[in-house]
């Protein structure tokens, strides 16, 4: 059972609270699957947040101000805060983060080379490999990844399942007989603080300098980041996203799911760049891009209805 007052003592921002100020919750529920009992957010707002509060049968609501009749209310009670998707986030982690990380220790099944540095309280899952390598503190190196020689790796860092970090890079050129030989890549990779890299995402080594990936970027599943790539500050990179080598991408950037950008390429700060798109250009700060090509959303949108127009036409 969860009381309203350790709720509101773990929600991590301010708030104002209407209803039933003695509730409680007994289970963490999606909106649209609640029943009596659960502890919802919504994103809604206005009159759409009214209908929803009004129909839903759980007893906490944490949302957007609403104006809302008392008559509607009837055991609710509902949490005022200006983000209620980030503070259910953070009660979530709250009550919840310290459970959900797994306990300092290395896995007796871990290959680990003897010159490799470990900080403190780091966790090193089942069947990884790390060569020598060097991790900060708190970071967690989960089952069957692994941890090439080179790699520098800051504090705070997530290293899911499967991952390959620091590898050999994919570099072929031919030969005199036509034959394709690749390029010995003899550079590093360096991980800088709490950076998060989900399942079954590859870092390649630089070829000879640094392929490093910025604080606090998360990256998503089945990524590829190639050689020499660089990743700023802070950025989204989401899944089955391919950079090629020598990507550039600054600060506070999202990269569209399935999104492929050219060896080479540089993205400015604060770029959102579409998924699936195919970006084959430069891109200068504060830019949406999308499409494939990928060009300028604004240029994009007029060769939509350019084209919409073209196969509407009458012959």
């Amino acid at each position: 059972m969860y009381p309203l007052n350790r709720i509101l003592e773990n929600i991590g921002c301010e708030y104002r609270l209407r209803g039933k100020i003695d509730n409680f919750a007994t289970k963490f529920q999606s909106l649209f699957e609640a029943d009596e009992g659960g502890l919802c957010w919504m994103r809604a707002q206005g009159d759409e947040a009214i209908e929803l509060v009004k129909k839903t049968p759980c007893n906490i609501i944490i949302c957007s101000e609403i104006e809302i009749s008392d008559q509607y209310l009837g055991n609710k009670a509902l949490v005022f805060v200006k983000n209620p998707h980030l503070a259910y986030l953070r009660l979530l982690s709250n009550l919840f983060g310290s459970n959900l990380r797994p306990k300092p220790g290395v896995h007796a099944s871990a290959v680990i080379s003897p010159d490799a540095k470990l900080g403190a309280n780091v966790s090193v899952g089942p069947f990884v490999i790390l060569g020598v390598c060097t991790l900060g503190d708190n970071c967690v190196i989960k089952s069957h990844a692994v941890v090439h020689d080179g790699v520098t790796i800051g504090s705070n860092v997530l290293i899911s399942e499967h991952c390959n970090i620091g590898g050999e890079g994919f570099g072929f050129i031919k030969n005199e007989e036509e034959q394709f030989e690749n390029m010995p890549h003899i550079g590093t990779v360096v991980i800088e603080d709490d950076v998060e890299i989900f399942p079954y995402t590859n870092v390649d080594r630089g070829t000879l300098g640094t392929t490093r990936i910025g604080r606090g970027t998360k990256i998503d599943h089945f990524c590829h980041i190639g050689h020499n790539s660089v990743i700023g500050l802070s950025n989204i990179i989401t899944p089955n996203v391919t950079l090629l080598g020598g990507v550039k991408i600054g600060d506070q950037c999202m990269v569209g799911a399935g999104a492929a950008l050219r060896d080479g390429v540089r993205v400015g700060n604060n770029v959102i760049i579409g998924m699936s798109s195919v970006v084959t250009k430069n891109i200068s700060d504060n830019e949406v891009w999308v499409g494939s090509p990928a060009r300028p959303i604004d240029e994009f949108k007029v060769l939509q209805k350019q084209f919409s127009e073209f196969l509407n036409r009458k012959i």
